[in-house]
């Protein structure tokens, strides 16, 4: 039974960032009509751009986290107004 429960915590991180990353593209393809395939580049410039701001540079955690957060939200900005607005026009195919 240890066993079991050994996995289910270890299954529990990888699951709820699948779930999230799922949650994510379904939101965006929701709200813009578009599938973003962007999505997972820009979680992983956040998850490096975390690291590198708290391990090699020394930040606090909670400074380094508002940080991303900030900065995930600009890029996100910057994804929407150079390539989500002007594909929400055109056709399904492309």
């Amino acid at each position: 039974m240890t066993t079991f429960l050994q996995f289910v915590l270890i299954g529990i991180g990888p699951g709820a960032i699948y779930a999230l990353a799922g949650c994510g593209i379904v939101l965006i393809y929701r709200g813009s009509g578009v599938l973003n395939f962007a999505h997972g580049a820009q979680a992983l410039l956040a998850a490096e751009l975390f690291v590198w701001l708290w391990q090699d540079h020394g930040w606090p955690v909670l400074t380094a986290i508002l940080a991303v957060t900030l900065i995930s939200a600009l890029v996100g900005a910057l994804i929407y107004v150079l390539a989500m607005r002007r594909l929400q026009e055109s056709s399904p195919v492309v």
